[in-house]
C-alpha cells in the first residue's frame, strides 16, 4: 500500500499533468475559434486585410415582435380589416427580382387547405363586407408568397457543437448530395467521435413547410452545412445563398468543397467558415421606411435585433464576395502534430536544457507559430490551427518550468543523500563488510558509480564463497542495468555452482573441499583480506594455499582449519583454543620459526596466514631413495632444536613435530619448523571411531596415554623425524593404531644402524636418549639436544658451520 501511495504521489506532478493536457487535446475535436486568445489573435490578423469592395446588393428588414408573432400562428384582423403591415409586407414578397430570406423563431402553424377556412373565406369575398374580403384575400395571398421559390424560412438554431446532438423543430430541406474528396483519405480510418463533421441535429417532419436552420453561434466561427444522420442539409445562409445563384442542387464534397454549379467554395473539413467580420454591415430598414423603389438582391428579415439575422448578412455577405477564413482539411492532423510534437519538447526536451536555452526556444518556436498563423490568414485566407498549440506551448512551459526547479532541488537532495550513502558504502566494503555496503546503497539511484560498486560487492561475496548473496547482488545490479559488465555469466556460473554444492550437502566433504575455483570468469576467493591463488598442500586439519596480501603485494601461506571435521558441541571450545594458541604462535619472533602474520575466522574455517616459504617439507626425503646426507641432517635437527628452544622459552610446545612440518631450502639451507600451536587442538577432537586427528606415528608415549604434553614430547617427535630421515624408516610400525600406541609405549626401537651401517654411533646415542619411555631421560630442554647434535657434527663430519 506504501508503495502504491510513493507511485501515486510520484505519478500526480506538473510533468503528468502536461501530458494529460496533451492526450485530452489530441483525443478532442479541433474547432476553430473557440478559445478567446484564439479570437483575438484572428481579430488581430483581420485588421492587416483590407476589406473587398461590395457589390451584393444585400439588406435587412427588422420586423416587430407581434408581427413576426402572426406569421407563425397567422395573420389577424386590425379591427374589422387586415393589419397594415400586410400591404406594407406583400409587395416587398412580390418582387421577383429579390432573393429573400425570413427567420422565425419557429415554424408557421396556420393553413389555407382547412375546410372550415375555405368556406368563410369563399362567404365573405362573394358578400358585402369587402374589408374582411380583403384581408382573406391578402392572407391566401401571403401564405402562397411566403412558400414560394424566391423565400427561404430558417429556424434559429443555438446549438453548434458538432460533438452533441440538438433539436430541430422543423422540418428540413432537402439534403444535399455529397460526394467524396481526395481529402477524405485523410479522415476515412479515424473513429468517427474525431472526424470533423458539420453539428448534427436531431429533426421531425413536423410540417410540411421546409426551413433552413439559422447559425446563432457566438464568435465568428458560422456553418453553412448541418447533419442529420447520414444525410447533410444546408443551412440558412447556404440556401438562401444558392437560390440567389440560381444553384437549385448545391454538391458537397466531403471534407473540402462546396460546388454551386460553377461557383467552388473551399470550406472546413465540418462545412463551416469564418466571415469576414470588418465586412460593412448591410442597410437595415423597417416596413415604415422601406422605399418602394429599394430592390435590394437579397433581403433578410427577421425580428427586430436577432443577432442571428446579422450573423447570416454577413455570412451572405462574405460567401458572395469571398471574404472569408477556412480550415484546409490537413489542418487537423497539423493540428494533432504539433500537439503531439509540443507534448515531447515539453515533457522530453525541456528538462534536459539550461533555462534560458529553453526559455529562447520556446519563444522562437511560438514566435514561428504566430507568423505562420497570420501569415496563411493574410495571404492563403486559411486559419491554420495553431492557437491552441501556442496556448499549450506557454502554459506547458510554465508548469515544465515550475517542474524541472523542484525536480532539480529533488535531485540535489537526492545526490547528496546518495553521496552519502556511497561513501558510506564504500567504506564498508573496504572494510569487508559487504553486507553492511549493499544495505547502504539499497535505495540510492542508479549510477556508473553504484553499479562498479555493486559488481565489487557481489565480487567480494564471491571470494568470500558467499555465492548465495553474490547472486541476490548480481541480480539486483541486472535489475538496475541489464547487461552490465559479464553479470549475466557470473549469475549462471554461480547457479551452477550452487547446485553443485547442493548435491555435495548430504556427504562429508572432509579435505576434498577447496576454495579454489577453475572457472576464470569466477572472482578469485578470499580469506580475510588474503587472495587465495591456488592449493599448494593438504594435511590432516586442511588445505593449505597460496595466498596473496593485496596490500603490500606479499605471497603468503594460508593454512585452514576446516570446522565440519569436528563434532559441533565441541566447536565452541575448538575455535577458542585454536584462536588463543594461533596468537601465542603468532608471538613468536625465531629465523627457523615460520612468520605467522594473521589469523581469523570465515563462516566454515579457521585459517593462520604466515609466511611461505621456499624449499621442500622434510616429508620429501624420507624414504630410502631420497634420503639426505648424514651431516645436511644433523644440520637441520639442531636448526629445529634450537627453534623448539625458543618456543619452550615462550611457553609454546608445538605437540606436532615430524618431517612434514619442517621446511627445507637445499639453496639457502634455511630450516623452518611450522604449524606451532595446531596439534595440541587435534589431540582430544575425534570425529571419527578410532581416528585420532594429529600424526600417531610421531607422537611421545604420553601424548598417545592421554597424560600431560610438556616440551619433552616435542624432544620425542624430533627424534623420531631424525630417525626416519637417517634412515628412511619410521622406529615404530603398525597396521593399526592400536598395535602403533602399544609399540611406541612399551617395545623398544631397532636401532638405526642396524638398517645403516654407515651411520655414525653418535646417531645412535642421540635418537637413542630422544626416543627414552620416560620424558626425564631424555634432553632435558631441546637446547641440549641442539648443543650435542652441533658437537657431534663437528667432531663427525669435520664441519663448523652452524
Amino acid at each position: 500500500m506504501a508503495r502504491l501511495w510513493e507511485f501515486t504521489a510520484a505519478a500526480l506532478n506538473l510533468r503528468t499533468l502536461v501530458l494529460a493536457v496533451a492526450l485530452g487535446l489530441l483525443l478532442w475535436p479541433w474547432q476553430p475559434l473557440q478559445l478567446g486568445h484564439e479570437r483575438a489573435l484572428f481579430r488581430l490578423g483581420t485588421t492587416l486585410i483590407t476589406p473587398p469592395p461590395l457589390h451584393l446588393g444585400l439588406a435587412t428588414l427588422e420586423l416587430e415582435t407581434d408581427v413576426i408573432h402572426q406569421l407563425v400562428h397567422g395573420p389577424g384582423l386590425s379591427g374589422n380589416s387586415a393589419p397594415p403591415w400586410m400591404g406594407q409586407l406583400l409587395p416587398i414578397l412580390a418582387n421577383r427580382d429579390t432573393t429573400v430570406g425570413l427567420v422565425l423563431p419557429a415554424a408557421p402553424v396556420w393553413q389555407q387547405d382547412d375546410p372550415l377556412y375555405k368556406a368563410v373565406s369563399a362567404t365573405l369575398k362573394a358578400g358585402k363586407q369587402p374589408k374582411l374580403a380583403r384581408f382573406f384575400r391578402q392572407r391566401d395571398l401571403l401564405h402562397r408568397r411566403l412558400h414560394g421559390d424566391r423565400v427561404t424560412l430558417g429556424l434559429p438554431q443555438a446549438q453548434c457543437d458538432p460533438t452533441a446532438h440538438a433539436p430541430f423543430a422543423a422540418t428540413l430541406p432537402a439534403p444535399l448530395n455529397v460526394s467524396a474528396s481526395a481529402q477524405e483519405t485523410y479522415f476515412q480510418w479515424l473513429p468517427q467521435g474525431l472526424r470533423p463533421r458539420p453539428p448534427a441535429l436531431t429533426a421531425a417532419a413536423l410540417n410540411a413547410v421546409p426551413m433552413a436552420p439559422v447559425a446563432s453561434c457566438p464568435g465568428l466561427y458560422q456553418p453553412l452545412l448541418w447533419q442529420v444522420e447520414q444525410d447533410t442539409h444546408a443551412g440558412f445562409a447556404l440556401a438562401v445563398y444558392s437560390r440567389f445563384a440560381d444553384s437549385l442542387e448545391p454538391h458537397w464534397q466531403r471534407y473540402g468543397q462546396l460546388n454551386l454549379d460553377s461557383i467552388g467554395l473551399p470550406l472546413s473539413p465540418s462545412g463551416a467558415m469564418i466571415p469576414l467580420p470588418d465586412l460593412r454591415q448591410p442597410e437595415s430598414f423597417s416596413l415604415e421606411n422601406f422605399k418602394p423603389d429599394a430592390s435590394p438582391e437579397v433581403l433578410l428579415i427577421g425580428e427586430s435585433g436577432n443577432a442571428a439575422l446579422r450573423q447570416a448578412a454577413l455570412s451572405l455577405l462574405a460567401l458572395e464576395h469571398r471574404a472569408y477564413f477556412h480550415a484546409p482539411a490537413l489542418g487537423f492532423w497539423l493540428h494533432k502534430l504539433l500537439l503531439l510534437a509540443l507534448a515531447i519538447y515539453l515533457i522530453w526536451l525541456v528538462p534536459r536544457l539550461s533555462v534560458l536555452v529553453s526559455i529562447l526556444l520556446s519563444c522562437l518556436i511560438a514566435l514561428v507559430m504566430l507568423v505562420a498563423q497570420i501569415g496563411f490568414q493574410i495571404t492563403q485566407w486559411q486559419w491554420l490551427p495553431l492557437t491552441e498549440p501556442l496556448g499549450y506551448l506557454t502554459l506547458g512551459h510554465l508548469a515544465m518550468a515550475c517542474w524541472v526547479t523542484q525536480n532539480k532541488r529533488q535531485q540535489r537532495l537526492q545526490a547528496s543523500t546518495d553521496q552519502a550513502q556511497y561513501q558510506l558504502a564504500l567504506q564498508f566494503y573496504r572494510d569487508g563488510r559487504s553486507e553492511d555496503a549493499l544495505g547502504a546503497i539499497a535505495t540510492t539511484t542508479t549510477s556508473k558509480t553504484l553499479l562498479d560498486l555493486l559488481y565489487d560487492i557481489g565480487a567480494q561475496f564471491e571470494r568470500k564463497r558467499l555465492y548465495s548473496e553474490a547472486m541476490k547482488t548480481y541480480q539486483a545490479l541486472e535489475q538496475r542495468q541489464r547487461g552490465f559488465r559479464d553479470v549475466k555469466d557470473k549469475l549462471s556460473k554461480l547457479a551452477n555452482l550452487q547446485l553443485m554444492e547442493s548435491g555435495s550437502l548430504n556427504g562429508n566433504l572432509g579435505l576434498t573441499k577447496t576454495l579454489v575455483l577453475t572457472d576464470a570468469q569466477m572472482s578469485k576467493p578470499v580469506l580475510g583480506r588474503y587472495e587465495i591463488e591456488k592449493e599448494i598442500g593438504r594435511g590432516a586439519m586442511g588445505v593449505v594455499y597460496l595466498g596473496r596480501d593485496p596490500k603490500i603485494a606479499r605471497p603468503v601461506a594460508i593454512k585452514t582449519l576446516n570446522y565440519s571435521q569436528f563434532n559441533s558441541k565441541q566447536l565452541p571450545e575448538l575455535k577458542e583454543r585454536f584462536f588463543r594458541e594461533a596468537e601465542a604462535a603468532g608471538r613468536l619472533s625465531h629465523p627457523n620459526i615460520v612468520t605467522v602474520y594473521d589469523v581469523g575466522e570465515e563462516r566454515d574455517l579457521a585459517f593462520i596466514a604466515m609466511d611461505y616459504l621456499q624449499g621442500k617439507p622434510l616429508s620429501d626425503f624420507i624414504h630410502p631413495a631420497s634420503l639426505l646426507p648424514v651431516e645436511r641432517v644433523y644440520f637441520i635437527m639442531a636448526e629445529v632444536a634450537d627453534a623448539l628452544q625458543f618456543a619452550h622459552d615462550k611457553k609454546i610446545v608445538h605437540r606436532d613435530v615430524k618431517p612434514a612440518n619442517v621446511i627445507y631450502n637445499p639453496k639457502s639451507s634455511q630450516v623452518t619448523v611450522t604449524d606451532f600451536g595446531i596439534a595440541r587442538i587435534t589431540d582430544n577432537s575425534r570425529t571419527r571411531t578410532g581416528d585420532i586427528m594429529g600424526s600417531p606415528l610421531y607422537m611421545s608415549p604420553e601424548q598417545l596415554r592421554g597424560d600431560k604434553v610438556s616440551r619433552s614430547a616435542d624432544i620425542f617427535s624430533l627424534g623420531v623425524t631424525m630417525y626416519q630421515l637417517l634412515t628412511g624408516r619410521l622406529p615404530f610400525q603398525s597396521d593399526n593404531l592400536a598395535n602403533l600406541t602399544y609399540r611406541i609405549i612399551h617395545e623398544n626401537h631397532k636401532a638405526v644402524r642396524e638398517w645403516r651401517s654407515s651411520l655414525p654411533t653418535s646417531a645412535t646415542r642421540i635418537i637413542n636418549k630422544a626416543l627414552q619411555k620416560n620424558p626425564a631421560k631424555r634432553f632435558a630442554t631441546a637446547a641440549e639436544m641442539c648443543d650435542i647434535i652441533r658437537k657431534c657434527r663437528r667432531k663427525d663430519f669435520n664441519s663448523k658451520r652452524f
